[in-house]
């Protein structure tokens, strides 16, 4: 208990408290290299070295925005390009199917009025008479018997056939015969007799030109022959032509 008269300790105590307290608090600080001066410069360090950082991240995110930009933009821009080669090369497929179609159309009735004109032509051949000839420069009558000098092969038909030829013996006056002949059965259908002299001291006909034509038929494909004789040796007939013309069946 305090009296009144004795004095009070109150500010002792709390000295000695304060004392307590601060030596601790001191002590800490003092304990920090450079103290409390070099933590704010730490500090303030330390947020120029964030607002850097956050100046580059917001550098780099826009540079990212831009490159995302530019790169949406050439997705874009390809995107569009494709499609437009596709549809082009559909446009072009579709003309060049049409031009091939109509090309082929082309070609199918060029080709149907081709043989059209072809089949007309044909018949237009087939109605018209066919003419068949062959010729010979020279052939010998062996000792004048009758002797084949032509024969020309026809097919199945009726033909006008005509011959000529120059009968010739330079040594001996001769009686000439000629005529043509069906080769199937060795039918006579014309003959001429025509005479030739040998060389003399008057006049004298050391040649003579024979013509023969008549009309045969040939019931199969078959031959036409000349046939010549003299009787004489050195007999020869030259210039022979024989021809036939098909007049119908």
């Amino acid at each position: 208990m305090n009296g009144p008269n004795r004095p009070s300790r109150f500010p002792q105590v709390l000295a000695l408290a304060t004392s307590v307290v601060m030596v601790p608090c001191v002590a800490w600080a003092q304990a920090q290299t450079g103290g409390l001066p070099d933590v704010a410069r730490r500090v303030a360090a330390l947020e120029g070295t964030v607002t850097v950082l956050q100046s580059n991240v917001t550098a780099l995110q826009t540079a990212n925005a831009n490159l995302q930009n530019a790169l949406d933009a050439e997705i874009a821009a390809r995107i569009a390009g494709d499609d437009a080669l596709q549809a082009a090369i559909v446009e072009e497929a579709t003309s060049r199917l049409s031009a091939d179609f109509t090309l082929q159309q082309r070609i199918v009735t060029e080709t149907t009025n081709r043989e059209s004109a072809d089949q007309a032509l044909s018949n237009l051949i087939a109605s018209r008479p066919k003419a068949f000839a062959t010729s010979i420069a020279r052939a010998d009558v062996p000792n004048g018997d009758k002797t084949v000098v032509a024969t020309l092969s026809l097919p199945a038909g009726k033909f006008l056939a005509a011959a000529k030829g120059t009968v010739s013996n330079r040594e001996h006056d001769v009686v000439w015969g000629c005529a043509l002949h069906r080769g199937s059965d060795d039918a006579v259908f014309d003959s001429v007799i025509t005479s030739t002299e040998t060389i003399g001291a008057t006049g004298w006909i050391a040649n003579n030109v024979v013509a023969l034509t008549g009309m045969v038929t040939l019931t199969s494909p078959g031959t036409i022959t000349m046939k010549c004789q003299s009787g004489d040796g050195g007999s020869e007939v030259n210039l022979i032509s024989l021809v036939a013309l098909e007049v119908g069946s």
